[in-house]
């Protein structure tokens, strides 16, 4: 019964005695090697048997730390410089806490995951800008850690170069420019825009003395006015052999170049809360102050209010336009100009065929104030200045009327004897004129606004908010004839 344990290549070699020895030795292999794929496990490291199967679940490998790459594809260059760079951040247990990129040791974008380092809308912080403009080497950092708290960083330096100086013709805010001569004009102009500084405030406050209260058009007008009386011009060149003064300075000198009237009058805007800044145009040798005014609005006012204010024939105003056309700048030049928006003709090419260096304040945030427009004032426009004779026993009169463009004028109304006789003056509606003659012949009332009577000299001064018309009338109630000195002029509001 045992024949089928014979392999197909077993034959008998010596009779019948060799069957019962190789059906033995088959047997003892069974029992010697095992079944079913189970093989003896090892002993275990406590002397007894660990018993395991090739079926049974491996053991779960060790975290592994995150994979950083980083690596700055252009290492240096002048500044300002933004350096190109490659980057991956990911974990291979899936089990990523945060990515971070440094620059110089500082975070400036951090997330969960690679994809949301810079999403929509990301800036670069002031810092990261800062350091492409700072000569020397930096150094830009990957870093992430999973859940376990595993870290793993990689980091690579680029070099920020001194910059390249600017040779082009154009317009350059050197507010934060590193290349020369920006650099140097900066260092050299952007303190010296001192509002604070005590003599400049007394020095604002005396120039608007006349127009107190809210930021105006007519105090940039006193500034203005205040500078190019007080300060008269020294010719010096531009450039950086001559420093700008401080402007308490100037204003101890009573005396300036162009650039020191430029830093005083800036001072003196800012210092009233309005906005403003410095052109060097190194091309014509010339530096001066520009008032930021707002809109077109604004300009329109104040080119009307400077139109009435200066006795100038044949004027040619100018400013500059910036920022899509939503910034309107307007030249206050005292040295190469006469009144606001005057200037020296070649340093203003629309062509933009010269370099324009623009200075702000260095020492507070540049924030827009734009001045009021309402309550311009307009002139003092003069009406009358003549010396007339008048004949004893006669009468002289002047007829005025407000301008109807304005909401209202002021008048301001002075007569001098000159001949050392007395007169008589009335200031009158002119509805009642008609009552005033009646008076002198028939007597009656009439109103007046003024009335003096026998002086040496009589002033006054008239707001006429109304359409109406006023008189003013002098009479010589003498019995020889005077010579007087008159004077009518106005200054009119909107």
């Amino acid at each position: 019964m045992l024949a089928f344990l014979y392999p197909p290549f077993v034959k008998p070699a010596m009779g019948g005695w060799l069957q019962p020895v190789v059906l033995f030795v088959l047997l003892l292999s069974l029992f010697s090697f095992g079944c079913c794929g189970y093989l003896p496990s090892p002993p275990s490291s406590e002397g007894g048997s660990a018993v395991s199967s090739p079926f049974a679940p491996a053991e779960p490998p060790a975290n592994r730390p995150p994979d950083v790459y980083l690596r700055i594809n252009n290492k240096s260059a002048p500044a300002p410089f933004t350096p190109p760079y490659t980057y991956h951040c990911f974990d291979p247990d899936r089990n990523l806490a945060s990515c971070e990129l440094r620059i110089d040791g500082r975070a400036y974008a951090s997330a969960s995951n690679q994809s949301g380092l810079f999403p929509p809308g990301y800036a670069y912080p002031q810092f990261y800008r800062d350091a492409g403009r700072q000569e020397g080497v930096h150094t830009i950092e990957m870093f992430a850690s999973d859940s376990e708290g595993l870290n793993a960083s990689m980091s690579d330096t680029f070099t920020v170069l001194p910059p390249l100086p600017l040779t082009k013709a154009g317009w350059y805010d050197c507010t934060n420019r590193s290349e020369q001569p920006c650099k140097a004009f900066r260092e050299a102009y952007c303190d010296k825009i001192v509002p604070t500084d005590l003599s400049v405030r007394e020095a604002a406050a005396a120039a608007i003395s006349k127009h107190p209260g809210a930021y105006s058009v007519n105090q940039l007008l006193d500034i203005y006015d205040y500078v190019l009386t007080n300060v008269p011009y020294q010719n010096v060149p531009v450039n950086l052999t001559y420093q700008p003064y401080h402007p308490a300075q100037t204003l101890v000198t009573k005396s300036g170049d162009c650039k020191n009237q430029a830093v005083l009058i800036a001072s003196m805007v800012e210092a009233i809360g309005g906005t403003a800044r410095v052109l060097l145009i190194p091309d014509c040798s010339h530096a001066f102050a520009e008032v930021y005014v707002g809109d077109q609005s604004a300009v329109d006012a104040f080119l009307q209010a400077v139109y009435s204010h200066y006795d100038y024939n044949k004027m040619h105003t100018t400013w500059h336009t910036s920022a899509n056309n939503t910034q309107d700048w307007f030249i206050l030049d005292t040295a190469g100009g006469r009144y606001p928006g005057d200037t020296i003709p070649d340093c203003v090419n629309p062509d933009v065929t010269q370099q324009v260096f623009v200075i702000y304040d260095c020492n507070r945030p540049r924030l827009l104030k734009a001045p009021e427009i309402s309550n311009v004032e307009y002139g003092p426009f003069l009406l009358y200045n003549k010396n007339v004779v008048i004949d004893a026993g006669y009468w002289q009169y002047f007829s005025y009327a407000k301008d109807s463009q304005y909401s209202f004028c002021r008048y301001n109304i002075d007569f001098q004897s000159m001949s050392g006789k007395p007169f008589s003056e009335y200031i009158i509606p002119a509805s009642d004129y008609e009552s005033f003659r009646n008076s002198f012949t028939y007597g009656g009332s009439y109103r007046s606004y003024d009335r003096q009577e026998q002086v040496q000299r009589a002033s006054f001064q008239l707001n006429m908010g109304s359409s109406d018309e006023f008189r003013v009338i002098v009479y010589n109630k003498g019995d020889s004839a005077i010579t007087l000195k008159a004077n009518i002029n106005s200054t009119c509001y909107k």
